[in-house]
């Protein structure tokens, strides 16, 4: 879809209706889920399979509800946790106006009625995320791609530059990282070089901050440091021949779908980030490849994750504990005729979340499995605590669930 109006709906984004809400999931990145590849077949000289490890289950407290959401929201399945357990989601509060330019292109919708990064806080408030006026650029769309540091928000965006002596003349688009503190104050900003095409972005502890970019014409991935003025630092060589080559397709494979070589390449680019005390942790969703841990100076530590075999990553959950929690599922092939499936004949599958693992950062051990309730997102973890977003059945209304494990 070509962006006709002020605010365009993002590429490449599929989704699924729960209660209350609309709710959309990016862990398939740049890409639709029905266009994933199926999970890889692990070896048979494969580690230790523990899918006999008894899952646990946690007591809920009394949820927690939040003056935003409405049963006309839509709300982008890529939760993030602050340093003081603040939440954060990208949400539209009323899809109407959205739905209304679909059906008439000539009907514009404002920035502020469009995805906005909103955060839930501990306290009760809410509070969202929104780029102030910059000389020479308007109509700022966002790309859906945002960072959560222990102090700061980053947020992805476009703009189209403009001549101020002349507003008619439109000069091209331009990527801008918006740079706020947790309560919403803009902080800084900074516009990328023309030649970098982001499509994610990360922050380090120091406030360095770390631009993938893909070429789009030769499906090559650039990972860049830049300062926090955005001033480039160093490009990171982070991915070994041997990463690579678990990505390419198969000659079978490139044969029954033409696109598979560049979707490979593109969920590398996208695959999910997250703060690890100093580091980041990089989680390729959807595929059987390992965690990296990277510093500023590259790679710090590979872990392939030990999961029961046909178990593949959905994305990490946030935590500044010692332990990897991700959001652990299976891929169930896509039925072609099914409605929300991708075309005829397209190869692909859904990612059914299935519990939260708990990996052990040194030698991928699964330490421990959790179950969660049907209808919960998992946002967080911390020690035996779980954090879940879930929308008020009756009203759609915003709603933060805590869980401990139950001994």
């Amino acid at each position: 879809m070509g962006r006709q109006h002020d605010f365009d709906f993002p590429r490449f984004v599929s989704g699924t209706i729960i209660a209350g809400c609309i709710c959309l999931s990016l862990f398939g990145p740049l890409m639709s889920l029905a266009q994933l590849p199926p999970a890889e077949k692990a070896s048979d000289d494969a580690v230790e399979d523990r899918s006999d490890l008894v899952p646990l289950e946690l007591r809920y407290r009394d949820p927690k509800t939040y003056p935003a959401g409405t049963k006309r929201s839509i709300i982008i399945g890529d939760f993030k946790c602050g340093s003081d357990g603040t939440v954060f989601l990208p949400m539209m509060d009323d899809s109407t106006p959205w739905l209304n330019a679909v059906e008439h292109p000539g009907q514009g919708v404002d920035r502020e009625h469009g995805f906005v990064v909103t955060a839930l806080s501990p306290s009760g408030s809410v509070v969202r995320f929104l780029p102030g006026k910059i000389p020479g650029l308007r109509k700022f769309v966002p790309e859906l791609r945002y960072f959560v540091s222990p102090s700061r928000v980053y947020t992805l965006e476009m703009a189209e530059i403009y001549d101020e002596s002349d507003p008619q003349k439109t000069l091209g688009r331009a990527h801008l990282i918006f740079i706020f503190d947790y309560k919403g104050t803009q902080q800084g900003v900074i516009r990328l070089d023309p030649d970098l095409n982001a499509v994610n972005i990360a922050a380090f502890a120091s406030g360095d901050l770390l631009v993938v970019s893909v070429n789009k014409w030769n499906q090559t991935t650039r990972l860049l440091i830049l300062d926090s003025k955005g001033r480039r630092m160093d490009e990171l060589s982070l991915f070994d021949e041997d990463y690579m080559q678990k990505l390419q397709p198969s000659v079978k494979e490139k044969k029954a779908d033409p696109e598979a070589n560049e979707r490979a390449s593109r969920q590398l680019a996208l695959s999910k980030w997250a703060p690890f005390g100093d580091n980041l942790l990089l989680a390729p969703t959807a595929a059987q490849l390992p965690l990296i841990e990277v510093n500023e100076n590259g790679i710090a530590r590979t872990t392939t994750a030990n999961l029961p075999r046909g178990v593949v990553i959905g994305a990490l959950l946030a935590s500044n504990d010692k332990v990897y929690h991700v959001l652990a599922g299976h891929l169930k092939p896509d039925d072609p005729q099914a409605t929300g499936a991708g075309p005829p004949g397209a190869p692909g599958a859904t990612f059914i979340s299935d519990e939260i693992d708990d990996i052990n950062p040194g030698d991928g051990t699964l330490l421990r499995r959790i179950n969660f309730a049907h209808g919960l997102s998992p946002a967080c973890a911390q020690d035996e605590s779980y954090t879940f977003m879930t929308p008020r059945e009756d009203d759609g209304k915003l709603q933060l669930i805590h869980g401990t494990v139950i001994h």
